[in-house]
């Protein structure tokens, strides 16, 4: 089925793609019976096998119960003819459209927490991300982040050969290896904090860090270690698992901003 502005999907009217990855596109929409907007996530016409359906049908029975405020919730998952497609609440940009702006070391450091209250959560019920990036984070009205994609790109991975399995720039090393832990979804929080403080990313093998004195202005020596720490090239010398890494946040965040 080609998608395109007014085309129709069940009860919802396509509006306009806001975005094009080498797994799925993802639509601004309409549902016409509720009358307000979503986001529509549907593979790519090529992708949309029988097992990669079974696989991603798989993942929702498991993420449909997740209820946390800095999740992006799963509204709804239909298939139509051979169309089968996720429904998302609609947010007003992802993370890496925001990241194009200027933002504030205290607004940085909440976006931080928000971001590690959801993954804990998401942990703590035995759930891997697999594929943490600011694409994946959606910005909502009054700086609420939600965190989305949880297990598509698991499933993803199952399914079709070198997709799903993380982004280049976020991805854990052992995880570019197809090895993947909650320790690979630690490394890939990780980036996304030294982003959102740094405004620019390490490369492999992570020995030089751009940014850091942007950060030593801004952050006490203590968060940057534990910033630092996420991202260890050797997976078992990092937090064993978001629940720890945010309990530890918690504990440092009092001091974590440099005193002018």
């Amino acid at each position: 089925m080609h998608l395109k502005s007014g085309s129709r999907l069940g009860k919802y009217r396509i509006e306009k793609k806001l975005s094009s990855g080498g797994f799925s596109s993802v639509f601004r929409a309409r549902d016409i019976h509720e009358g307000v907007q979503v986001a529509l996530k549907v593979p790519l016409p090529g992708h949309q096998t029988v097992e990669l359906i079974k696989n991603l049908k798989n993942e929702v029975r498991h993420l449909a119960p997740l209820d946390h405020p800095h999740i992006l919730a799963l509204k709804n998952a239909d298939q139509i003819q051979e169309t089968f497609f996720l429904v998302f609440p609609l947010g007003q940009k992802s993370l890496t459209d925001r990241l194009k702006s200027r933002i504030s070391a205290r607004k940085a450091l909440g976006y931080t927490e928000q971001i590690l209250e959801a993954m804990a959560y998401a942990h703590e019920r035995r759930i891997i991300h697999c594929d943490i990036k600011p694409d994946n984070i959606i910005v909502f009205p009054d700086d609420r982040l939600r965190v989305g994609d949880f297990g598509i790109a698991r499933a993803a991975r199952k399914t079709l050969s070198g997709s799903g399995s993380g982004t280049m720039g976020f991805i854990a090393p052992e995880q570019a290896m197809g090895q993947v832990s909650m320790r690979s979804d630690v490394f890939s929080i990780g980036m996304v904090i030294y982003s959102l403080f740094a405004r620019q990313l390490p490369r492999w093998p992570f020995k030089k860090w751009p940014g850091m004195e942007r950060m030593r202005r801004l952050l006490s020596a203590e968060m940057i270690a534990f910033i630092l720490r996420a991202l260890a090239v050797n997976d078992k010398e990092r937090y064993r698992d978001a629940i720890q890494m945010h309990r530890i946040f918690l504990r440092i965040k009092k001091n974590a901003l440099r005193q002018r």
